[in-house]
């Protein structure tokens, strides 16, 4: 809740058109005027077991945005799943934290649900962001630093299975005494949609940064003035994730 006003901030100077949000820390005595963001529609998962936890997930109201139920029945906790008409293009915007006391369970759920979206929702682009606390998994050197049996390894197994593609490389968890870690992952259901992706200050006392990137949903092509040159414009969606 202390983060509200410091989220708004930036939202004013900078032209956002999806915000996502993992730990919250939001619970049903918080009602949703207090989180609210103006100009958006918010969708909100509050941790329902222990202290912590939730996420909050903001879309545009010029979006034509919607609860995707189908992804919401997996019951998998501290997510949120939503459908997104841009052009001819249907876009899921999904934000997931799975916390480090996730059970075995409830981190089934989760692969669970990435595999409907991913075969069976018919969605022409997907994106699946959050905090997932995997500080085992390193994507660059396509290595897991824990047995076949871990969490950890199941997850880079289903990423790897769906043709997911990361789009973090660097670390985006950094606290002084620590080792850096990469915790927060962007992933898309096809390469070189993510443009621009920038790892900016930590919001509050936060210490994962926030995540700006532009997210290229289509690319029109129309002809130049000779028969030799073309041009490319993409439509782009601008996302900012925080914790």
């Amino acid at each position: 809740m202390q983060k509200i006003d410091a989220l708004r901030q930036p939202v004013t100077l900078h032209d956002y058109d999806v915000i996502s949000v993992t730990e919250s820390w939001a619970t049903a005595g918080i009602n949703d005027a207090e989180l609210s963001v103006e100009g958006f529609t918010m969708y909100r998962i509050d941790h329902s077991v222990n202290r912590g936890g939730g996420v909050v997930l903001y879309i545009k109201e010029n979006l034509r945005s919607s609860i995707d139920n189908r992804l919401m029945s997996e019951k998998f906790e501290d997510s949120v799943w939503c459908s997104v008409k841009m052009n001819d293009k249907r876009l899921l915007l999904g934000v997931c934290y799975q916390s480090p006391q996730s059970s075995k369970e409830n981190n089934l759920k989760l692969l669970s649900a990435m595999g409907k979206a991913v075969n069976q929702c018919g969605y022409d682009c997907i994106l699946i962001m959050g905090d997932f606390n995997f500080k085992d998994i390193d994507y660059n050197k396509y290595s897991v630093n824990a047995d076949d049996s871990s969490e950890a390894f199941k997850f880079y197994n289903k990423t790897q299975d769906l043709y997911l593609m990361l789009n973090v490389t660097e670390a985006t968890r950094k606290r002084s005494g620590t080792q850096e870690s990469v915790l927060d992952y962007i992933f898309t259901n096809e390469d070189n949609l993510v443009d621009s992706l920038q790892y900016l200050t930590p919001l509050g006392k936060s210490d994962h940064v926030c995540l700006v990137w532009n997210y290229i949903v289509c690319v029109e092509v129309s002809r130049g003035l000779t028969s030799h040159s073309t041009l490319y414009r993409s439509f782009r969606g601008r996302f900012l994730q925080t914790r």
